[in-house]
């Protein structure tokens, strides 16, 4: 059997707040390349920029969820969004 870790509040706040953080860098290095006119490499950052966002958000309802008392455990990583 599968041990599943359960996450805390906290835990998924601060992952998202991780996520956010990452989102600018890459943000900053994607307006970096597009002034420097290297389109397709901008492109390709501002992409995972946005995924990063969506990861962001995804944790911050799972820390809504986490608040509400529901488990949120590590075997959720497998679930699709």
């Amino acid at each position: 059997m599968m041990r599943e870790d359960k996450f805390t509040p906290d835990q998924l706040s601060q992952g998202a707040f991780f996520a956010l953080e990452q989102a600018g860098q890459l943000l900053m290095d994607a307006a970096l390349l597009f002034q420097n006119r290297r389109w397709s490499s901008a492109l390709v950052l501002s992409v995972f920029c946005l995924e990063e966002l969506g990861k962001s958000d995804i944790l911050i309802e799972k820390a809504k969820t986490a608040l509400g008392g529901e488990p949120v455990t590590s075997s959720m990583r497998e679930q699709r969004f």
